[in-house]
């Protein structure tokens, strides 16, 4: 790997002697805070692409898929951050014998683009120019980011050019040394030949950093290639970057346009990175090119549900299921069923996903989970209100009619999730929380059954037995969702 490194490097330093074009690193300072919207615009790479393209410089990105900064992290030489400070930046631009680093941040609201970007000398000691941008590319009423990206970073190529990167003028900028004469231009990192099955590869055997590198080169060498690009989007989900992923498949839908995998593939990565509104319209379009598309009727089915509008959540699982007997459509369809309380079922839908071989796979599993997760939240919340409810009523209508039938309705509603509950099989990871928020499902079935006693015999006690039990319930519940968050910050 250390040779890999040095290679790279000096090739790169012989690269801007021979050529008489600096190396500049080029990163993006990202907005973290946000909710169910990105607002961050990627023209780190745009405008990298740009100045490369004019050879106006050569330019490296601040990211795990460019070989170069793949090469320094597995190396040692510097560490990843997702957010760059201008010291991470030149660390790593040192390492490289770059001359520069280029630190730009653009954001979005609405259909205004804030965009910044300054260029500093290669120790981020010294600003040596720096610019402002606004300009946002509108179709209809839709602001068009990757236009406005493209727009932003050709604007600012062009104003390095007549600045500080100007041939026969501005700043000064000087090649580096290259370095001692010792080292022979002979050692070589060789050319990976076979991109897209190494990179396939690698995303098998969990090193999704990689594979991007090497499915992004795939895709370069056959940019029709809808296997390439399919994979690249799941190597980009599989990094945890959903709305890379999702802007790669558009990108991707538009040279490949009657792709329903890609369009797919695209609301998925939406719909991950929480855009349901996108992925709504690209599953809505898979489903225009083909009314029988199974996967597109249970992403439908999947965004319904995340919508609490299970009934029609529903609807589209039975579609998906009538084109295609799938196990993962059979358990989305059991989740839906409980949180509608139909755990009859709930449970034959998940007897059958397992006949039927549903995944066992640990990644699958886990991403699986968050969905059986907030299904499980939505019921327990859905019961404890009842059993409230039902409470109050037993108290101070203790003769109603009908109470006590209510009340054995509701223990069967308890006990029938309880059974569903348990017969989840949750990822190693999340196994202290599911038994946590088992417990506490068993607690609100004893509260129910002593309320049920309670509407049958009358005894005095059992209402405050009841409403201790049901309290002790939700705070077992509470400690198994912080439990949950807890366990989804490990590794």
């Amino acid at each position: 790997m250390i040779r890999a490194y040095a290679a790279l490097v000096v090739a790169f330093g012989l690269s801007a002697v021979i050529h008489a074009r600096p190396l500049i690193l080029v990163g993006q300072d990202y907005e973290s805070d946000f909710t169910d919207v990105d607002p961050n615009l990627d023209v780190m790479r745009p405008l990298a692409r740009a100045l490369q393209e004019v050879r106006a410089a050569d330019t490296v990105i601040w990211s795990q898929g460019d070989p170069l900064i793949s090469t320094l992290i597995q190396a040692g030489a510097i560490k990843w951050v997702e957010k760059p400070k201008l010291a991470d930046l030149a660390k790593a631009a040192q390492e490289l014998r770059a001359q520069h680093v280029l630190l730009c941040k653009a954001t979005v609201s609405g259909l205004t683009v804030k965009a910044v970007v300054t260029l500093y000398d290669n120790r981020g000691a010294r600003s040596l120019w720096s610019d402002t941008a606004n300009t946002a590319v509108v179709t209809g009423d839709l602001l068009d980011r990757e236009s406005t990206a493209i727009t932003i970073g050709n604007t600012w190529c062009q104003k390095l050019m007549q600045g500080p990167l100007k041939a026969d003028g501005g700043a000064v900028i000087r090649n580096p040394d290259p370095g001692d004469p010792a080292i022979t231009p002979s050692v070589r990192t060789p050319i990976d030949k076979e991109p897209l099955a190494n990179g396939l590869k690698a995303l098998e055997e969990g090193r999704p950093v990689e594979a991007v590198a090497l499915l992004r080169d795939a895709v370069d060498a056959d940019p029709t290639s809808e296997e390439a690009r399919l994979a690249l989007v799941r190597a980009l989900k599989a990094a945890g970057k959903p709305f890379l992923a999702a802007q790669e498949a558009a990108r991707a839908v538009s040279l490949i346009p009657n792709s329903a995998g890609l369009l797919l593939a695209a609301a998925d990565a939406w719909m991950e990175g929480g855009l349901t509104d996108q992925a709504f319209e690209l599953a809505r379009q898979a489903l225009a090119q083909d009314s029988k598309n199974a996967n597109a009727l249970a992403l439908l089915g999947d965004l319904y549900l995340g919508r609490l509008d299970i009934t029609k959540a529903i609807e589209y699982y039975d579609q998906a299921l009538l084109v295609r007997e799938d196990p993962e459509f059979l358990y989305r369809r059991s989740q839906a069923r409980a949180m509608q309380e139909n755990f009859a079922g709930a449970t034959a839908d998940m007897t059958r996903a397992k006949e039927l071989g549903l995944s066992t796979d640990p990644v699958v599993v886990l991403r699986r989970y968050a969905g059986t997760a907030r299904m499980m939240d939505a019921v327990f919340i859905s019961l404890t209100t009842g059993a409230r409810n039902l409470l109050a009523e037993a108290k101070t209508f203790p003769d109603q009619e009908g109470l006590n039938r209510r009340a054995v309705a509701f223990v069967n509603r308890c006990a029938a999730f309880a059974g569903y509950v348990e017969m989840l099989a949750p990822p190693e990871k999340h196994a202290a929380s599911h038994r946590q928020r088992g417990l506490a499902v068993n607690l609100l079935l004893q509260a129910s059954v002593t309320l049920q006693r309670y509407c049958q015999n009358r005894e005095s006690e059992s209402p405050d037995d009841a409403n201790l039990l049901q309290i002790e319930a939700s705070r077992e519940y509470a400690g198994a969702q912080k439990q949950f968050q807890a366990e989804l910050s490990t590794k």
